[in-house]
């Protein structure tokens, strides 16, 4: 469901080849119709728009029915329980016919020219795998994002968040992982979309990961400017799910990605400083944080088989590069972010 537009183009090429627009939603009825808004009005004349709605109860699915229903450009579905944001996200791209997908979430707002910028760029390199634009805070003139690094431990680091822009990071440039990606469709399905145990937390890092290993780039596109609120769903889960998450993510995900050298050398440090977060929680007295902690190791212990077989796929199937290009874009120092998990 495209608007007619795209017939006019078809013949003399496709200058704006078709972007699928997955949008996620969770109980996001203060957010969606913004958001919607400001997509429905893109400076771009060949895009679809694949609403996802994990089984929000605040009506905010019906209030896109009703506000967009009747809008051939969009595909509305409903999935009959929360499938969180890695497959919540896979079932929209599942349905997506564009040569590009881009996932927004449901808190955001999209400047009219950002999706053309995004394209563009991509279109000019075929070795570009995912892209993401400068992502400023919703209503202020400070930045979320410009990109993302992780440390050897894992552990992310967000480029310019918090800061003000001063147009400081004004040029495309590499980096790690990317927030709110646009993704090559095909390669997209080559990677296997994102992980589907990755409920929240890391599913963009983990997917940058493979399509870096795959060879590709992952960049940051200054002049495709978005705006969002930040944490609009996540904040409605409770807080010792989102550090569980966070915490079995980034153990599933070294074990996945690195080499064999990477996992010994790198992986039991991760597992030590889950341990050791445990244990300060039980000095807290901290019952959320020590339930969190041990779930963590728990999940990872159970799933061991799943996880493995992730690994065998992408080492076997994926890899094409050496950690040795990937460390290019890893953090030398290591995050001192452990405070904020205990």
């Amino acid at each position: 469901m495209v608007r007619s537009a795209r017939g006019k183009n078809q013949g003399n090429f496709c200058k704006y080849p078709l972007v699928s627009i997955v949008i996620l939603n969770y109980n996001g009825r203060e957010y969606v119709k913004r958001c919607l808004d400001s997509v429905s009005k893109l400076d771009y004349s060949n895009f679809e728009i694949i609403f996802v709605d994990n089984a929000s109860t605040d009506g905010s699915l019906e209030l896109v029915k009703k506000l967009f229903g009747d809008d051939p450009r969009f595909k509305i579905v409903r999935n009959n329980k929360n499938l969180g944001y890695a497959e919540g996200n896979n079932v929209g791209a599942n349905m997506a016919k564009g040569k590009f997908v881009i996932f927004l979430n449901n808190d955001m707002e999209i400047d009219s020219g950002a999706l053309k910028e995004l394209v563009k760029v991509m279109e000019g390199d075929s070795k570009i795998g995912a892209a993401q634009g400068k992502i400023i805070t919703l209503g202020t003139d400070k930045i979320d994002s410009t990109g993302g690094f992780i440390d050897y431990n894992g552990w992310s680091y967000i480029r310019g968040k918090g800061e003000i822009d001063r147009r400081q990071y004004n040029k495309v440039d590499e980096i790690f992982f990317a927030s709110s990606p646009i993704v090559r469709k095909e390669l997209f399905d080559l990677m296997g979309g994102f992980d589907p145990s990755f409920f929240l937390s890391s599913e963009e890092t983990d997917l940058c990961w493979r399509i870096r290993l795959h060879g590709y780039k992952v960049v940051y596109v200054p002049t495709s400017l978005m705006y969002h609120v930040g944490k609009g769903t996540i904040k409605k889960q409770p807080s010792k799910i989102i550090l569980f998450h966070a915490l079995k993510n980034n153990i599933a995900m070294l074990v996945k990605n690195y080499g064999f050298v990477n996992i010994m050398r790198h992986v039991p440090k991760a597992t030590f400083l889950v341990i050791g977060g445990t244990i300060t929680s039980i000095l807290r007295r901290n019952i959320n944080g020590v339930i969190a902690h041990f779930k963590a190791l728990a999940w990872n212990l159970l799933n061991l088989k799943y996880i493995w077989t992730k690994r065998v796929e992408v080492q076997s199937l994926i890899r094409k590069v050496s950690d040795k290009e990937i460390e290019k874009f890893i953090l030398k120092k290591p995050l001192f972010i452990y405070s904020i998990l205990k």
